[in-house]
């Protein structure tokens, strides 16, 4: 099985209650709604009224209690700097949680991503992507150059890792599918601060930074019952591809980023995603090395982060 999912399948316990008031810090900020085919109501965010920079999308990952507020420490920093921000939840996800059990597949974001383009965003713009969805933006850009102007990677996957799934993986996500209890105890597991904190301190360098605050901002968002399927799906082994596959056909500017520090996610090292090994397929895209980083390097050095997208953006 692959090794990002080993430390999420560690325990069966249950998700701990929270009876203060959600704060403010972990609050949506989705504040629109638009009715898109094949996806009904999606909630977005648009750009600031008074910013009139070039059109940037932001489109998170998929992981334990991934939603749209992977950006909160990134979001303003690039609102600031007058860029027209968009940023969306997957189906499937936070606000645009589906609760009927459903199949998610990587066709499945390229559409949506390519609908969201269509429907909202209304021109060319610079879509900036984390882990898993590099690959969908990659696969967009490549079939609908039209409405792509740049892409940014952001710890991108696709080598030796997310790049296919496993016998054991389809097994379980039959199982898991088949079997509503057993997948309810399953998704409760994920969420324990004992799963999350293993996880999720393989995607920092700074292991201070998994604080009580983040994991309970990654609890608040599992408890969304319509998260289920699509996590079920994810470590289930259906949520994959490989990076060759999906930057085949881009023309446009490209720009990945890592972080120096990043470790495996999870006990095998092999399985470490080595900027090199990227640049072998793409060696015609740019590459940005940030230093005392891991993974998730605009939650961990979001200024940097911020300063490396608008350099770029203002060359493309």
């Amino acid at each position: 099985m692959n090794k990002v999912v080993l430390g999420l399948m560690a325990c069966l316990f249950t998700i701990p209650a929270f009876s203060n008031p959600i704060p403010d810090i972990f609050q949506s900020r989705l504040n629109k709604k638009i009715q898109m085919q094949g996806f009904g109501e999606v909630s977005f965010r648009g750009p600031k009224s008074r910013n009139g920079g070039e059109k940037i999308v932001l489109v998170h990952g998929i992981y334990a209690g991934s939603t749209h507020i992977t950006w909160r420490d990134i979001l303003p920093l690039l609102d600031k700097a007058g860029l027209q921000v968009f940023i969306v939840d997957l189906p499937g996800v936070g606000d645009n949680g589906i609760l009927e059990k459903r199949n998610y597949s990587m066709e499945l974001f390229d559409q949506f991503i390519t609908n969201f383009l269509e429907d909202v965003v209304k021109g060319p713009a610079t879509l900036v992507a984390e882990s898993l969805l590099t690959s969908s933006i990659l696969k967009v850009a490549g079939d609908r150059p039209d409405l792509v102007k740049g892409l940014v990677l952001l710890s991108p996957t696709g080598i030796n890792s997310l790049a296919s799934g496993s016998p054991a993986q389809e097994q379980l996500y039959q199982r898991l599918f088949n079997n509503d209890i057993f997948s309810d105890s399953f998704y409760k597991s994920i969420f324990t601060e004992q799963n999350l904190r293993f996880f999720l301190e393989k995607t920092v360098y700074d292991d201070s930074l998994i604080n009580e605050t983040r994991i309970k901002e990654t609890q608040l968002a599992g408890q969304n019952p319509a998260q289920k399927w699509i996590t079920i799906s994810f470590i289930g082994g259906q949520l994959t591809r490989s990076f060759r596959d999906a930057s085949r056909l881009v023309n446009v500017p490209t720009l990945m980023v890592f972080g120096k520090e990043a470790e495996s996610s999870g006990s095998d090292d092999e399985l470490l995603e080595k900027p090199e090994e990227f640049l072998k397929i793409r060696p015609d895209f740019e590459l940005a090395t940030i230093p005392f980083c891991g993974q998730s390097v605009h939650r961990e050095k979001p200024e940097l982060t911020k300063n490396l997208i608008i350099n770029f953006i203002q060359r493309i």
